[in-house]
């Protein structure tokens, strides 16, 4: 439908141009000079702005999958504007002509009336919509004149206008039946392509089934194994990626590891992980998923040479390559990760970059267990992943204590809640404008086995394993119990960090409530801290929690601001009332971390937020943060964290303000 207003729009622009132009400039009545100019102006306007819109749509649109509803309405909004210019024309005109020009006047819209039934045939709206703008108001005028032959003229128009309603009418189903027709036309046709295709196809599969029945008598036996090992492929192959699938890459590499051993030659055992392809799945779905996943194969099949390849799991491969020295096993996996982060283009407008993580173990300086080679090289890929970086690692004895050491702390953490190894501790959050107590932030301690156990090592590990929705929960109800023995004596916020696993998690905001009910922590001085990279997730998702948890009178701050995902348009966009500057800035104030440091405190002051600075160690950062305008302050120069029996005798020792930890 827009493709044909659009094609029939240009003469009807120029047209409407030039027969604005005549009647301006071709009769000539003093009177209405000015009118006319202003009412020509006008038009000669409209007109360059409907003539921009159809060179946009020649040059940008046409030939697309474009909006087409909303060009439509551009398109019927100019044209109906334009029409009713020429209504106003007549209008203004009509009592102040001679009768040649107001006949030449009607003769011209009566012109355009007719010619819209055709021109604007594929739009009811338009249509119609023209040329009753075009004679009704003009006609009835006419025909409320005191002039006879202009009571004539618009009884006439009134006549012509409702001729030409119905025919535009008729004319608008008849060109919306062409266009209904044309495409059912394209349909069918290409139904009998792929049915005369689909015949073909059925009639060779009968012609070979003839030629194996005529074959069959004299090479029953061999056909009876054909079959046999045909159905041993199906049973055996990947049906996505026709490649083995893990059983039966198994048996492959256990023949390969035994050939090995007879001939003496090491065997490389690659394990391929594909990186960001679950984002691929998430956001374009699982069909343009399988088509990369295909493609991937096809290219990881060109790397094998004479050894395997079987997928292992959803977007996991494994390579085994035979008689490979551990330095061509990595020459390997390094072109391997190349050939994969190729761009991969389909469908005309898209293109995905897949990245690869790979790991190398190596039979016989690692095992000669095929599923533990197999093992070996993904504990070998995990570390690469981790790394991020663009270099296969290849597998060794520390990498597995280190693996067995996570598993353990894994075990360790799905039990540390009921043995009562997690702890928390609270350190001071400083006022710069009074250097009293503004709040407290709660951070999580974890001892196992005897030792404490660094954040940074078993946080990511709960992620991973889902467990920080547990411990997370956790954290948020002891943080608000231990919170209300201090109330008391402080009005300081309890700050509490929320994992971006746990706070996506769809129970998050059942788990908020209880916590505010069960301990009846007043919400108000409750301050979730959540960081940066939970934007460069869903916006609507992350927008929505937000307000639910402001709804409950529950503050927001954003944690560790400048290191992750770092969008103003996100930003500006979702509610939060707290900017917490990330340490690495703090220790670097003297260098670039100082202009960084007053960017941030810029785009808080701008989005109305306050600002907390973190990781303050000595009395220069602190006079520095303090003149750059740092509206709270934390670190070791005021207090370490203490647990909640030392945070309550902290609290009594300070009266009033804090100066510096002694």
């Amino acid at each position: 439908m827009v493709n044909i207003l659009y094609n029939n729009s240009l003469a009807g622009i120029f047209v409407t141009f030039l027969a604005g132009t005549v009647l301006v400039f071709g009769f000539e009545t003093p009177e209405l000079n000015t009118i006319k100019l202003v009412w020509w102006s006008i038009l000669a306007g409209l007109l360059i702005v409907r003539l921009t819109d159809f060179f946009y749509w020649r040059t940008r649109l046409q030939g697309t999958e474009f909006d087409g509803k909303w060009t439509l309405r551009r398109f019927i909004v100019g044209a109906l504007v334009t029409a009713i210019m020429w209504s106003a024309y007549v209008l203004l005109t009509s009592q102040r002509v001679g009768v040649i020009e107001l006949a030449f006047t009607i003769i011209i819209v009566a012109a355009m009336a007719g010619g819209s039934a055709t021109v604007l045939a594929s739009s009811r709206l338009a249509a119609i919509g023209y040329s009753s703008i075009l004679l009704f108001p003009s006609s009835l005028v006419l025909i409320l004149s005191s002039e006879h032959f202009q009571n004539l003229l618009g009884m006439l128009g009134l006549f012509f206008g409702v001729v030409m309603v119905i025919s535009s009418d008729k004319t608008i189903k008849f060109t919306k039946n062409a266009i209904r027709l044309k495409n059912h036309n394209a349909i069918l046709v290409e139904e009998m392509k792929k049915e005369k295709a689909e015949v073909g196809r059925i009639n060779q599969e009968l012609n070979q089934a003839y030629v194996k029945l005529h074959k069959i008598n004299s090479s029953l036996e061999d056909e009876v194994f054909q079959r046999t090992e045909k159905i041993h492929q199906l049973s055996n192959l990947d049906p996505l990626t026709q490649l083995y699938n893990r059983n039966a890459l198994t048996r492959a590499l256990n023949g390969l590891l035994k050939e090995s051993k007879e001939q003496d030659v090491p065997l490389a055992v690659l394990f391929i992980d594909l990186n960001g392809f679950k984002k691929i799945n998430d956001a374009l779905g699982h069909d343009v998923g399988d088509r990369v996943l295909k493609i991937i194969t096809q290219r990881i099949i060109k790397e094998k040479e004479n050894g395997n390849i079987g997928r292992w799991g959803g977007d996991e491969f494994v390579l085994a390559l035979p008689g490979y020295t551990v330095e061509q096993a990595i020459k390997k996996a390094q072109h391997t990760i190349r050939t994969i982060e190729e761009t991969i283009s389909f469908d005309k407008n898209i293109s995905l970059n897949v990245g690869a993580s790979v790991g190398v173990a190596m039979s016989p300086m690692h095992s000669d267990d095929v599923m533990q080679l197999i093992q070996f090289a993904d504990i070998a890929m995990y570390e690469n992943k981790k790394s991020k970086q663009n270099m296969p690692v290849v597998f060794s004895e520390k990498l597995l204590q280190a693996a067995q050491q996570t598993e353990q702390w894994r075990e360790g953490l799905s039990h540390a809640i009921n043995r009562n190894e997690l702890k928390l501790v609270y350190q001071p959050i400083i006022s710069t404008n009074n250097s009293k107590i503004a709040g407290f932030e709660a951070l999580l301690r974890w001892k196992f086995e005897g030792k404490q156990v660094s954040p940074i090592v078993f946080i990511p590990i709960a992620e991973q394993s889902s467990l920080i929705i547990s411990i997370g929960a956790w954290v948020l109800r002891q943080a608000c119990v231990d919170a209300l023995r201090w109330s008391d004596s402080s009005d300081g916020t309890l700050s509490v960090n929320v994992s971006m696993v746990q706070l996506l998690h769809d129970e998050f905001m059942q788990t908020l409530d209880d916590v505010l009910r069960d301990t009846l922590f007043p919400p108000e001085k409750l301050l979730l801290e959540i960081t940066e990279s939970v934007f460069a997730e869903s916006k609507d998702k992350v927008s929505s929690i937000l307000k639910r948890i402001m709804e409950r009178k529950v503050r927001v701050s954003i944690d560790d601001f400048g290191t992750g995902y770092s969008s103003l348009s996100q930003l500006q966009t979702l509610p939060f009332h707290v900017v917490k500057i990330d340490k690495t800035f703090i220790a670097n104030i003297d260098e670039k971390g100082g202009a960084i440091i007053r960017a941030a405190l810029y785009i808080a002051r701008e989005l109305g937020c306050k600002t907390v600075a973190e990781g303050i160690e000595t009395k220069e950062q602190a006079m520095a943060l303090n003149s750059m305008g740092v509206d709270y302050m934390q670190g070791f120069l005021y207090s370490k964290p203490k647990d909640i029996v030392e945070l309550l005798e902290f609290i009594k020792e300070i009266d009033g303000a804090v100066r510096v930890v002694r």
